[in-house]
């Protein structure tokens, strides 16, 4: 039996919303002259072009719309997967856009129509992003576009430093029931540590390993500063990867903001060092550039954070952050990892690990920090190395392999 055909997507049904958005924005009469599907039509999101009538004056010639797949959104579900990325692309677009719109961190935002769920951006042409040099150009184009990308990553974290409130008010503006949702009690988070140390000794014992009570005590203390970071609270978008940047030399901006949130700058901040842990392409980033990232990143933050000029307490935030994605690793991959090396885009599940690992003791070590998780993990490092001899860390990107 032959799959019945599925209907083709049209713009149609959006075709009246959209254009009363560019309305209201512009104050004017704005057409919809076509709209192209940039997209598969089977990906989480729909990406449109529209071209636009009379153009002139002020109001652009395209305009982007960015759909969530209507099949899986609703609303009135807050805390389905489809609905809660929506709502958080949606405002952290409309957030960058308010605070700064001259910084351009990311693309303009036009406005939202919550019940079709869609978004109007500004269209920055055709997408070109860091994958490209990291992968195909060579050491300087590299590095030149990572120190950007971390310039960008401070400049947007210094815009947005002391500025939480008026985030939670687009929230709630979006949807009162996902704003007030959003927000974790004390208690919420007191259990959310409970939870995470308790992982992390479930995995020491898969091992074979005892984690003991002071390895737990530094971690639980990681993960409370973590959520407590002080001056170092800030807008994240959280999943800055190569292909979530739009990258035209010298222009660099961040797009999909599906998991951003407020939390500790650094998260986002240590993305090269990290190296890039929620990323289809990850590779390690040479450490004389992960210095020239930090470097950049630091400069633009301490505008607003004179605590980020400080070298030890930088190099202290940043075990605080790297213990908590050597632990996301080890909870996300490791029960897969140790049946068989899986694939995730250019690396290898278990290169993951080894390189988040190597790189959780390098940071600890450096800032003489948390020495009893760093007993523990160089244990599981050891033990991994004995039962996965064939596996190595993650190599350099091949911008900068010199035997290629």
């Amino acid at each position: 039996m032959e799959p019945e055909a599925q209907p083709p997507i049209t713009f149609g049904s959006l075709h009246e919303a959209v254009e009363r958005i560019l309305m209201s924005y512009w104050g004017s009469a704005v057409g919809i002259e076509r709209a192209t599907l940039l997209t598969d039509p089977q990906r989480r999101n729909r990406i449109w072009r529209c071209h636009l009538q009379s153009a002139t004056g002020p109001v652009p010639e395209t305009v982007i719309i960015k759909q969530v797949s209507p099949e899986g959104y609703d609303p009135a579900k807050v805390d389905t997967w489809d609905t809660s990325r929506f709502f958080r692309d949606w405002s952290g677009a409309q957030f960058l856009s308010e605070i700064a719109p001259a910084e351009k961190h990311g693309p303009l935002f036009y406005g939202g129509d919550i019940e079709r769920g869609f978004i109007v951006l500004e269209d920055m042409g055709e997408h070109t992003s860091l994958v490209e040099p990291l992968l195909k150009g060579d050491a300087i184009s590299a590095r030149d576009a990572l120190i950007a990308f971390a310039k960008r990553l401070g400049q947007m974290h210094a815009s947005a430093l002391g500025k939480e409130e008026q985030y939670r008010q687009i929230q709630r503006d979006i949807s009162p029931a996902w704003a007030e949702a959003d927000v974790k009690s004390p208690v919420a988070a007191q259990q959310e540590r409970r939870k995470q140390i308790a992982e992390f000794t479930e995995i020491c014992a898969v091992l074979g390993i005892e984690p003991g009570e002071a390895a737990a005590q530094e971690f639980g203390s990681a993960l409370q500063r973590l959520e407590e970071p002080g001056p170092f609270r800030t807008f994240l978008h959280s999943d800055p990867c190569p292909d979530n940047v739009f990258y035209r030399a010298p222009e660099l901006r961040l797009i999909d903001f599906e998991f951003s949130c407020f939390g500790h700058a650094l998260r986002d901040g240590l993305y090269g060092r990290l190296p890039f842990p929620t990323c289809w392409c990850a590779n390690t980033v040479p450490a004389e550039v992960v210095t020239q990232m930090e470097e950049s990143y630091r400069s633009e933050l301490l505008r607003v954070c004179a605590e980020a000029l400080d070298d030890r307490r930088f190099a202290q935030e940043a075990c605080i952050v790297a213990a908590f994605w050597t632990l996301g690793v080890l909870k996300w991959e490791l029960e897969g990892a140790l049946k068989e090396d899986g694939r995730w885009g250019i690396a290898g599940t278990r290169e993951r690990i080894l390189s988040r690992l190597l790189m959780f003791l390098d940071t600890a070590h450096g800032a003489d920090q948390m020495p009893a998780l760093c007993a523990v993990y160089a244990k599981v490092l050891a033990e991994l190395q004995s039962r996965w001899p064939e596996a190595a860390p993650l190599p350099v990107y091949p911008a900068f392999r010199t035997d290629d």
